[in-house]
This record gives structure tokens, sequence and C-alpha cells, in this order.
């Protein structure tokens, strides 16, 4: 073998070689995203949940609360303009979401938000008070969060259940969306506002808040 000869072998190795190396981090990287997808896919569709107990929620996944003969499904999320946690915002904003709701054949599109302060919002789907109570992750400025890394925490309490109990009385606002007949607790009473809007408070209090033009007073 002469010289040339001996460095075309060379050559030939060592691309060899290379190609081995780029070959075998292809098949690493490869295997690594399939072994996310299969993570995220393994996720169950549909999951069992309890009522008055918060469930984790992921996108496009369903709960059921066979107790009640309930099925709940994360169908979007609507809207993220929750300030980011890096950055310093003049308004908190806010996140919604859609959920389907299914009891027995009855069936409804329920929309929830948060605000930047995390504190729960309810809708009701009688007789339900469904609560988002987070939504994660919490947006940061240097990530797009896509429609399929959210995770919703919802929390489902049968009103039947609270107004049975006396010191669990709703606050007047949360009784007036139910539709039902405004009542406070034994030690306060049930006042209107200026604005029309009823409140409750001690009665020590009522002659004040009528001088101060904050209630009605002929309420």
């Amino acid at each position: 073998m002469n010289w040339t000869n001996g460095i075309v072998l060379r050559n030939l190795t060592n691309n060899a070689q290379i190609f081995l190396i780029v070959f075998g981090f292809l098949a690493i990287t490869l295997a690594s995203l399939e072994q996310e997808s299969f993570a995220q896919s393994s996720a169950p569709l549909t999951i069992e949940a309890n009522l008055d107990s918060e469930f984790l929620l992921q996108f496009n996944q369903s709960a059921e609360i066979k107790s009640e003969d309930m099925k709940i499904t994360f169908l979007n999320v609507t809207a993220d303009s929750r300030c980011p946690s890096d950055v310093t915002c003049i308004w908190q904003g806010q996140a919604e979401i859609e959920l389907d709701v299914q009891k027995g054949e009855v069936e409804s599109t329920v929309s929830l938000s948060i605000g930047g302060d995390s504190s729960p919002e309810e809708s009701i789907f009688n007789p339900y008070l469904i609560q988002l109570v987070d939504l994660s992750p919490y947006p940061i400025s240097t990530k797009n969060i896509q429609p399929e890394d959210y995770t919703a925490t919802i929390k489902i309490t049968k009103y039947e259940e609270l107004q049975n109990e006396e010191t669990s009385i709703l606050p007047p606002l949360k009784q007036v969306k139910l539709g039902v007949e405004i009542s406070c607790k034994p030690e306060l009473v049930l006042l209107t506002k200026y604005d029309g809007s009823p409140a409750c408070v001690k009665p020590e209090t009522r002659e004040k808040l009528i001088e101060r033009g904050w209630t009605l007073k002929d309420t």
C-alpha cells in the first residue's frame, strides 16, 4: 500500500467515525423526543374526581364525578393576559378558560376566569358552584405557552350542602347569581347599597352607613 492509499483509507475511517457520531446523536435525540411524546400521550383522557375536593385537569382532559353523574372537560384557554412573573405591570391581568360540564343529559359550556392574584372565580351550574382555583403554568415573558401546556385546578361544590350549613351562608352577590332569596348570617342585617347591590352588615353600623350615604335609608 502506497502513501496515497493510506491517506484515502484514513479519510474514509475519519468520515465513518464522524457519521457514526452524528447518527448516534440523532438517534439519542429522536429517542428523547419519542419518550417525551409518549409521556404526554400516556396521561389518561379521563380521570376520577370527587365533590368538594380540588382536582387537576389538563388541556383536553375530562374528569368524572361518579357520585353526581357529572363529567367536566377542559375545552380551551380563551385568554391569558396575566402579567408575566418577571415583569412589573400596572394591571395584573386575568386568564379565562372554557369547560364542558355534563350532568346526565344536561350539558353546558362554562367560562371561568382567574386574576393575576390567583383568587378563585366561580360559575353556577345548578345546584353546583364550579371554581377555577388555579391555572398553570404562570406566564413568563421569555416563554410562549401552548394550549396543551395548561393545567387547571378545579373544585366543584354542591350549593345545597352549603345552604344547609348556617355558618356557610354565601355572600349576598353569590346568592343573587344563584337566584335565591338573599339571607344574612344571624348576627347581620341585609342592606341595599347606593348602587343597588345587597350587603350584610352589623346592626350597630347601619345608621352610620346611612349617614355616609353608603346605603339607602328605606332598606
